[in-house]
């Protein structure tokens, strides 16, 4: 538990995360690129497996021309790369979905808390990053459940609002309350997301899964909603002009590869920014129940 049971203003919300970012970068920065790095290989050896075999279909036709090359090149696709894309495709997203995402948001969660603690406060920097890892995964299968129970939740939301427009949409002349479901459908999802943003924060900091995490985020952001909705939509807008910032300095370089090089470092160095964020603004949230 943070030291300081003060409830604090945006301002002093900012400074104390823009200082705690900066002291413990190397562990944060440590942590993104050991989660990071074995997605970027698994990427890069798919990429070139498949680049690899395309060459290989093509030049072992032994045809010449233009024309040629692009219906060999149609034909492959048509034939291997359409689904092999696919399959891998979904590969990468569901190791990414239930393992690395879990893990990496776990590790920021765990390590943001402990800058916060007053048993860590001096003695963070003895702390190994083992010590955030071990924790995430610790909390992975809580971590995965929620997380699963929320995607099953947000299916159901859909299928209950696609049937009520489905309904609407046949009744004649009310087909202009469409217009107004889907704006009410826009204001929910708002509503909801900023109301569900402590869940994976309360699974890794209080030890809760499944309903009882999010009961807990539902409770903590029952009376200081706008507060977090500024405070969520701030962070989004300084991470985005950040990303369009650095994109800007480096598209000049010359070099596909460079760019995305820098693009990639420049993701992890920022990566945790909104984990710090959250665990900051939980913590408020938490002094405020007192």
């Amino acid at each position: 538990m943070p030291k300081d049971l003060r409830q604090h203003s945006m301002g002093q919300l900012i400074d104390n995360i823009y200082h705690q970012y900066r002291r413990y970068f190397p562990q944060l920065f440590m942590i993104s690129l050991f989660f990071e790095l074995p997605q970027v290989i698994l990427s890069s050896v798919i990429q070139s497996r498949s680049a690899n075999n395309l060459n290989w279909q093509l030049l072992s036709s032994g045809k010449a021309g233009m024309e040629q090359f692009l219906t060999q090149l149609q034909n492959y696709i048509t034939l291997h790369g359409g689904l092999t894309i696919a399959v891998l495709g979904l590969i990468v997203t569901m190791l990414n979905l239930n393992v690395f995402t879990p893990l990496l948001n776990g590790s920021f969660y765990s390590l943001s808390n402990d800058a916060l603690s007053s048993s860590a406060v001096n003695t963070f920097l003895k702390i190994t990053l083992a010590h955030p890892i071990q924790q995430a995964r610790k909390r992975w299968p809580a971590f995965l459940s929620t997380l699963w129970l929320l995607i099953g939740l947000s299916f159901a939301g859909v299928i209950f609002f696609g049937l009520v427009a489905l309904v609407i949409s046949l009744i004649p002349g009310f087909q202009f309350l469409l217009v107004l479901l889907y704006l009410a459908l826009l204001v929910a999802l708002l509503w909801i997301v900023v109301r569900l943003s402590f869940t994976f924060t309360s699974v890794i900091i209080e030890d809760k899964s499944n309903w009882a995490a999010i009961k807990r985020s539902w409770s903590l952001t029952k009376y200081r909603f706008w507060f977090l909705f500024m405070m969520l939509i701030l962070s989004q807008l300084i991470l985005s002009f950040a990303d369009m910032g650095f994109n800007s300095l480096v598209s000049p370089l010359p070099g596909i590869w460079l760019q995305t090089f820098l693009g990639w470092i420049f993701s992890i160095i920022i990566q945790p920014v909104y984990a710090l964020i959250l665990v900051n603004l939980f913590w408020d949230f938490k002094r405020d129940e007192r």
